[in-house]
């Protein structure tokens, strides 16, 4: 990273697999909406604490969460869209255009950087200074 970010210690790779772990090895086989958004709010923690540190702000975590929670809802309306598309499709299917990740991947990174200044957006994303960012499918490409 070419930037250095400080909001305390940042926890390893290791410890964050291992909260990962932990988080995930307590959860029922079919957890309620309630519980799996319990989940979902300690993982972006545990991001958190990872990438930025510690001792990032709670003010700024819930923030980061309110993100999260509405890119949460454009992805599930994208996906049913998406689907809508393709059982009503005749002969034609409906795909994804090449473009379209890196338009939800610009969507994404804008929407953090709602609360995260370019430095934390950077570290937050795992980004080099200048790259621009990716979905894991396109990162191994």
């Amino acid at each position: 990273m070419g930037d250095h970010v400080e909001h305390g210690r940042r926890i390893s790779g290791a410890e964050y697999d291992r909260r990962l772990t932990a988080l995930h090895g307590g959860q029922p086989p079919m957890p309620t909406p309630e519980q799996d958004r319990t989940v979902r709010r300690r993982q972006l923690d545990i991001a958190i604490d990872h990438r930025l540190g510690e001792d990032f702000p709670a003010e700024r975590r819930e923030q980061l969460w309110q993100v999260q929670q509405r890119l949460e809802r454009s992805r599930l309306q994208t996906a049913v869209r998406y689907l809508w598309r393709r059982l009503t499709a005749r002969k034609t299917p409906a795909t994804l255009r090449p473009g379209d990740a890196d338009v939800l991947a610009d969507a994404v990174a804008a929407a953090y950087g709602e609360v995260l200044d370019d430095a934390e957006l950077r570290a937050f994303l795992d980004l080099e200074p200048g790259e621009r960012p990716a979905l894991p499918a396109q990162a191994d490409q």
